[in-house]
């Protein structure tokens, strides 16, 4: 396979993560699992108190998961396409790849610390 058609397919390889996980966290933020469920959705020990809290952290963390994702969507596509147009060599490419699923990484974390905190708020305040 040609150096274009390699470069092609790993753009593609990275928009992968951010659309399942918006698929995922629009279905966690509109169509929330029954509490305690046993499907995909936002499990954490302040999440599991009571219906109340599941109810909160599965709307909040599919919500901000989701928009979060659209932002990163963006900025992959982005960099994929500027990755391929500027045919960058194949190292700076491969770091490029790298640094882009760190990110991708990242808007999970940040996510999963920003419910956590909420949660906290959430519970306190009731």
């Amino acid at each position: 396979m040609n150096e274009i058609g390699e470069y092609i397919i790993c753009g593609v390889c990275m928009l992968l993560e951010p659309i399942t996980v918006m698929i995922i966290a629009g279905l966690i933020w509109r169509l929330p699992p029954n509490y305690m469920d046993m499907g995909v959705s936002y499990k954490s020990k302040l999440a599991q108190k009571s219906p109340e809290s599941w109810a909160f952290a599965q709307f909040y963390f599919g919500k901000t998961t989701f928009f979060t994702h659209v932002v990163i969507l963006v900025l992959s596509a982005g960099i994929s396409a500027a990755g391929i147009l500027l045919r960058l060599e194949e190292n700076v490419f491969a770091w490029t790849v790298t640094g882009v699923a760190i990110l991708q990484t990242c808007g999970i974390l940040v996510n999963i610390l920003s419910t956590e905190h909420k949660l906290k708020k959430f519970i306190g305040n009731k």
